[in-house]
């Protein structure tokens, strides 16, 4: 049986630092809700949503469906300035690496109103064609 590919958009493959935070409840707008930072790295990234690379445990127990949301802010210089995202966690996966566990969290993004999803298509768009 042939594999089906389950995205909707295609992702770029790109290493871009980024900083999280884990959001308890759905209000992005309440950051005493907010845990603190950690630091990550994308693996890939679409319109619709970026898988990231972190060693740091998001949270000590598996993310609650729909019950948490993390907050991003996507270094995107030289070419663009930060972008600030929010997106609901689909998955988490533990790996070893150099002997040490890594963490990779699959992120659903949520639509921006302050214009950085905006932001953020424009630098894939132009990314697709360097």
């Amino acid at each position: 049986m042939p594999f089906s590919e389950k995205r909707k958009m295609e992702r770029m493959s790109v290493d871009l630092p980024l900083r999280y935070w884990v959001i308890k409840g759905k209000n992005i707008d309440k950051e005493r809700n907010a845990s603190e930072l950690a630091e990550g790295v994308s693996k890939d990234i679409s319109d619709g949503g970026i898988c990231i690379k972190t060693g740091i445990a998001p949270i000590k127990t598996p993310f609650k469906e729909d019950k948490e949301l993390l907050g991003m802010e996507i270094d995107l210089f030289p070419h663009f300035k930060n972008v600030k995202a929010f997106g609901k966690p689909r998955w988490v996966v533990d790996i070893k690496e150099e002997g040490r566990i890594k963490y990779i969290i699959g992120i659903e993004f949520l639509e921006s109103k302050n214009g950085n999803h905006k932001v953020l298509q424009t630098y894939l768009k132009n990314s697709n064609n360097r």
